[in-house]
């Protein structure tokens, strides 16, 4: 799952955050060519506290990718990516996606479209 919040942890490295998860080995090569899918390059080293929110949204959603699962459900996970980043993005979480449920939470009508989703459910809430 990619939460509103990243939930990562602060003091290990975007590398290690993500191995927490992978119920398998996970090769340096694998990482890095997920960390190219996204736009993130040199960084699996560093602590996630040295991070962007960007960076720390994309390493949140690779997280969630690259665990073992037949659905992923995110929430905002493109929130503060910019147009380029979030086009890479949405790209590596359709080829990631294929043949699993992604449910996914946005006000961007447009992600629906561009995560070209089976299904919509429109919430609307009385203020």
């Amino acid at each position: 799952a990619v939460f509103q919040e990243d939930r990562l942890c602060e003091n290990l490295s975007a590398a290690s955050n993500i191995r927490l998860v992978c119920t398998e080995t996970i090769t340096d090569r694998e990482l890095e060519e997920a960390y190219k899918a996204v736009a993130l390059t040199e960084i699996w080293q560093k602590p996630v506290r040295e991070l962007s929110g960007g960076m720390r949204r994309r390493v949140s959603i690779l997280r969630a990718l690259l665990a073992e699962s037949d659905c992923v459900i995110m929430d905002e996970p493109l929130r503060g990516l910019d147009e380029k980043t979030r086009a890479k993005t949405i790209d590596y979480i359709l080829k990631k996606t294929e043949r699993k449920t992604l449910i996914f939470v946005t006000h961007e009508e447009k992600e629906a479209v561009w995560l070209k989703a089976d299904r919509t459910v429109d919430i609307l809430t009385k203020h």
